[in-house]
């Protein structure tokens, strides 16, 4: 083994926050245990609004179907008397733009919780994740 300093938490957040890869540091000083313990200290808020807004965009998706058959469907209801043509737009209307809102409204959510996130984990630390294996530093 070679001669190296001992690795303390703020040697490494330092080493690796010039690299931008600060957001996974270990919790304890580097000890050799058969478990890792490493905080999250920041989340890009950027990054996590595009995630976010993919995941609400697709779950929207799944209701697309449910829409478009109420659209075909509506303009045959008895009792619509000359309104179901006005509800079938309105709900092809709404198959068509509610995975474009849920997309929005994933991305905005997101990207605002990461935000209060990074602002919370600067004060108290950030959440402790505990990793099986040796730390790999």
């Amino acid at each position: 083994m070679r001669d190296c300093p001992p690795v303390t938490i703020r040697s490494f957040a330092k080493r690796h926050r010039r690299f931008g890869s600060r957001s996974l540091l270990p919790a304890s000083d580097g000890a050799m245990n058969s478990t890792t313990t490493r905080r999250i200290l920041r989340i890009a808020p950027m990054q996590m609004g595009k995630v976010f807004g993919l995941i609400h965009g697709l779950l929207a998706l799944m209701f697309v179907p449910f829409l478009l058959l109420i659209a075909v469907v509506a303009p045959f209801n008895q009792r619509s008397r000359g309104e179901g043509i006005g509800m079938a737009v309105a709900f092809f209307a709404l198959a068509i733009l509610a995975p474009i809102f849920y997309g929005v409204m994933g991305f905005v959510t997101g990207a605002v919780g990461a935000a209060i996130y990074n602002a919370i984990a600067a004060r108290i630390g950030g959440i402790e994740l505990e990793f099986d294996g040796p730390d790999r530093d």
